[in-house]
């Protein structure tokens, strides 16, 4: 891909951005099927799964530094709560949970868990910024 990004502040040249054309970007992500390929054994089977393991808490870690970065624009503990936001999050959760095939019972669980220990870690961090604000 291509994608003129700017001018040369010396000649007036476009700069030029060019990027790996990568399918696997541009697919639908919300019904994406994920390739599983075939095992030979228990043993490649569980290793498969730890690195599926990691790759998820990784990525749980990457949701929790915006979590409270998040928190930097919120200004009340009912900002944090967010009701409307968090009934969104998980009517979306679950509809993504049944387009991958998955129980959204389960998933909804899961997220309620994950989001009620973020908020609870927001309003820790408002309250800090307030009491660091009157001293």
């Amino acid at each position: 891909m291509l994608h003129v990004s700017g001018l040369d502040a010396q000649d007036g040249a476009p700069v030029l951005d060019l990027k790996p054309y990568v399918a696997f970007f541009d697919r639908d992500t919300h019904s994406q099927q994920f390739e599983v390929h075939q095992v030979a054994s228990l043993a490649e089977a569980r290793a498969a799964i730890d690195l599926i393991d990691t790759e998820v808490i990784r990525l749980l870690g990457n949701r929790a530094a915006y979590v409270r970065q998040v928190v930097n624009f919120k200004k009340t503990p009912e900002e944090v709560r967010a009701p409307a936001r968090y009934a969104e999050v998980m009517r979306r959760r679950r509809e993504l949970a049944e387009a991958n095939g998955l129980n959204p019972d389960v998933i909804e669980e899961m997220y309620k868990l994950l989001v009620e220990n973020f908020i609870q870690e927001e309003m820790k961090l408002l309250r800090e910024r307030e009491e660091g604000s009157r001293e």
